[in-house]
């Protein structure tokens, strides 16, 4: 298998302890960064968690959520059943014109979730805008602003039942 090439056998099992210890390792990127978003998004399902989190230890109670979800049109590749594109099904309900935006979500595999999302929250007008994921994954088209570590596998968070 190629350095670009995903490893959908390889499973990467976080604890608890582990996954807050990368949250709080995204902490502190944001701030010596200089960051302060005036509102964070919370991408469902995944970036729930890890949002919620970030919110508490930054003290920013402006957390929102959008959900993702893919066209019905289901395909196969690589063996894993997917779907064509992601498709934002639950908008904001906050306005974000003119703010520093955080937008939360657990991984970056393919980056067609962050791209997606990216496109809607920049059509918003939002002064800054900025992405975390706990995980990165080499081959994603989409690099986050900050993230805490790389994966070359499947990542399964303590809350996921995989």
């Amino acid at each position: 298998m190629g350095a670009n090439e995903k490893n959908i056998e390889k499973k990467i099992s976080v604890s608890w302890d582990e996954f807050d210890l990368l949250c709080r390792q995204l902490v502190s990127q944001i701030k010596s960064d200089g960051f302060s978003p005036d509102v964070i998004i919370a991408v469902s399902r995944g970036g729930l968690v890890p949002a919620q989190i970030i919110s508490h230890e930054l003290k920013n109670n402006e957390l929102y959520v959008i959900k993702v979800e893919y066209y019905k049109d289901d395909i196969v590749k690589n063996g894993m059943k997917t779907n064509k594109k992601p498709v934002i099904v639950q908008k904001l309900n906050k306005s974000i014109k003119g703010k520093k935006v955080l937008v939360v979500d657990e991984v970056s595999d393919s980056g067609a979730t962050c791209i997606a999302v990216k496109n809607y929250i920049e059509r918003q007008k939002p002064e800054q805008v900025k992405f975390l994921t706990v995980h990165w994954k080499p081959w994603s088209k989409f690099r986050p602003d900050y993230f805490a570590k790389e994966a070359d596998g499947w990542v399964v968070y303590p809350w996921s039942s995989r």
